[in-house]
């Protein structure tokens, strides 16, 4: 086989490191190309014209001007390979700035709020800013500021009506699609609407089956 830059023939089957190799779909030879550099990107072909006055010419280096055989020097090469080859190049991070849900301040990837909104103050925001904050249960911020705010009361996890403590529910006495889209979370979780009941119990209160007892009542009758 003949090498496509120096022309020098050289053998198919070789030994390399004590390994038989096949050279057989190289087109350059191996002093031309060692084995394992795979640096053919940068290598220039042999012309193939017979008698050709270019065939042995001299060309310049296409960034330092110093005389190659090669479109670039062994320098200009590895510098165009590491620099400038797009393959190669290391891809800048894109800043993929998010806003936050509430306030539209941008936040760091990863999270939906910024650090003051973070922890915020529910009792003084109304219930549209409930709304905002969650997308498909527009409730659950609501319910889960209430349970905040029975857990700060210090009261038993138990049922008002008949005790029942292994599962409770904190329901709301006036409900709260009755409030409006001004109304604060300290209105709609006040200890004047809020109760703690079991399942069945909460589901009869929602039914109208019997009379709630208020978490500001149970407070006054545990003060007493």
């Amino acid at each position: 086989m003949q090498c496509q830059k120096c022309g020098n023939m050289f053998k198919r089957h070789v030994v390399i490191d004590g390994k038989p190799r096949n050279l057989s779909n190289r087109l350059y030879c191996l002093v031309c190309s060692p084995f394992g550099l795979h640096n053919t990107k940068y290598l220039l072909p042999l012309l193939k014209v017979a008698n050709c006055s270019h065939t042995n010419k001299t060309r310049k280096c296409l960034d330092c001007g110093k005389p190659t055989q090669g479109l670039r020097c062994t320098s200009c090469s590895m510098f165009y390979k590491w620099k400038v080859d797009p393959r190669y190049v290391k891809r800048k991070r894109v800043n993929n700035t998010k806003k936050c849900r509430l306030c539209a301040k941008p936040v760091c990837r990863g999270s939906d709020v910024c650090a003051s909104c973070y922890r915020v103050d529910w009792n003084n925001r109304t219930l549209a800013d409930f709304k905002k904050k969650a997308k498909y249960q527009i409730h659950s911020v609501v319910r889960g500021h209430a349970r905040a705010v029975f857990k700060e009361t210090g009261l038993p996890s138990a049922c008002s009506i008949c005790g029942y403590s292994r599962h409770v529910e904190l329901h709301h006495i006036k409900s709260i699609g009755l409030f409006a889209n001004e109304a604060k979370g300290s209105e709609i979780n006040s200890l004047l609407n809020l109760s703690v009941l079991c399942p069945n119990h909460h589901w009869e209160a929602d039914h109208g089956f019997v009379q709630p007892v208020s978490l500001a009542a149970l407070l006054t009758k545990t003060a007493a």
